[in-house]
């Protein structure tokens, strides 16, 4: 006895439904949307289509596919939010002796340039020896240039923010908000609040931090909140002083990202990657035991995954 296979019984089976149904004056005698869906089976071809009928339908509209739509519309809607809430801020986020205390201190260095060009250093005399594994000099180098250039753009940014916006910290004028004039020191910034600076020089490095170390990037981006929720406690900043400075730092970090991140391939490492001691280590973590499957150059062999001469 000949065996049927279930492909072949199913495709038979519904030909023979489709056949008893036609013509009883059922809903689904002629069943077009059926026949659409498995074509191989109004064909006789024996066939069943497993493709979908029609393409899935994006519930957003196409405008906001784009990942810099949706960030500039939700930047957009935090700082209207911000500036409806900024009476509320200044009445209840209030802590003006914050920075008495080792904690408001530390959220506070995180908007202090300086601390950022320590980092930098850091972050160059570690990736520097690591040349022997392989990657560049120029890649070395470029993480610290990144973490030296985004705080310190944000902070330029921040700076001719204020003088452009013009507006003055809180108590200028209680309960309204307060604009220097241009005729009076048209291109001085003491005084003025928006955007913070403190806030962001922080989000800016936070930002380009958690590119180059991603894992960690809670902790940066808390740091970072933390220093302009400071800012606002201490009463030197509207809170949309501050939201404004995150929206505007976290952009500037991203423009340099895309300014100076190296193109892909060559022995140019990408510098979201953590530029391993050695390649065992990189293709462990891919689940991978060769240079080439772990997306290593052929040629950055680790001393201890060579094969010893005999």
């Amino acid at each position: 006895m000949r065996g049927t296979s279930p492909r072949h019984s199913t495709a038979t089976g519904f030909r023979r439904g489709l056949s008893r149904d036609r013509g009883r004056g059922s809903p689904g005698g002629e069943r077009p949307d059926l026949r659409r869906a498995l074509p191989g089976v109004g064909g006789g071809s024996g066939a069943v289509s497993t493709s979908a009928a029609a393409p899935a339908v994006s519930p957003l509209p196409a405008v906001l596919e784009h990942p810099l739509v949706r960030f500039a519309v939700v930047a957009a809607a935090a700082v209207a939010l911000a500036h409806g809430l900024d009476a509320w801020a200044q009445q209840y986020v209030v802590d003006t002796d914050i920075y008495d205390g080792d904690f408001g201190r530390l959220l506070r260095v995180m908007g202090f340039y300086p601390l950022w060009l320590m980092a930098a250093t850091a972050l160059f005399l570690t990736d520097w020896p690591r040349i022997r594994e392989g990657a560049s000099r120029r890649c070395c180098a470029r993480r610290a240039a990144m973490m030296v250039v985004a705080p310190a753009l944000s902070g330029v940014f921040a700076e001719v923010g204020k003088v452009l916006l013009r507006r003055l910290r809180p108590g200028a004028i209680p309960g309204e908000y307060a604009f220097r004039s241009w005729a009076e020191r048209p291109f001085y910034s003491g005084g003025l609040g928006l955007p913070s600076s403190h806030t962001m020089v922080a989000f800016a490095a936070a930002a380009m931090l958690a590119r180059l170390f991603p894992r960690a990037a809670p902790v940066w981006y808390l740091l970072a909140a933390g220093c302009g929720l400071s800012r606002v406690a201490a009463g030197a900043h509207y809170l949309s002083d501050v939201t404004v400075a995150a929206v505007l730092g976290w952009a500037t970090a991203w423009l340099v990202w895309r300014w100076m991140r190296p193109a892909s391939g060559g022995r140019d490492l990408s510098p979201g990657s953590q530029l391993p001691p050695s390649m065992d280590s990189v293709a462990a973590a891919f689940g991978s035991t060769d240079a080439q499957s772990a997306g290593l150059p052929k040629d950055s062999i680790s001393l201890s995954t060579a094969t010893p001469r005999r």
